[in-house]
């Protein structure tokens, strides 16, 4: 349920109704006292990027050889990159490399189509 309230909260931003959607987010944080103060958390850590788009923050994290991309309703895909073999896999840091440039495009995609750029994301 508060997943579809943040929906509609998010909704309600992008129609110009702030007013609207305060009442809202005040609901979402009384029903969950300490949302306002929750960092997400994947792979035991807190998300490596953070991306404000109009539909609401997205979250990254990059392990190994997956990235995992949490959407503003709590919805959350990983994706394997396929770097290096099973027995030895090859690493990667979004942040130092051309993967964090496209999951920031995915992720600019999503937020606004709904859908991802490849089939590659898988909803976990």
């Amino acid at each position: 349920m508060i997943k579809e309230l943040v929906k509609l909260a998010n909704h309600l931003d992008s129609k110009g109704l702030a007013k609207e959607a305060d009442y809202l987010d005040g609901i979402i944080r009384r029903a969950k006292p300490n949302a306002s103060h929750e960092t997400p958390k994947a792979f035991g850590k807190a998300p490596d990027e953070s991306h404000e788009t109009n539909s609401g923050k997205y979250h990254a994290w990059y392990y190994d050889t997956y990235t995992m991309i949490e959407t503003p309703n709590g919805d959350r895909y990983n994706k394997g990159w396929g770097l290096g073999t099973a027995s030895n896999p090859i690493s990667h840091s979004g942040l130092e490399s051309n993967i964090g440039t496209e999951v920031y495009d995915a992720i600019m995609m999503h937020q606004k189509s709904g859908s991802w750029p490849d089939p590659g994301y898988t909803k976990v």
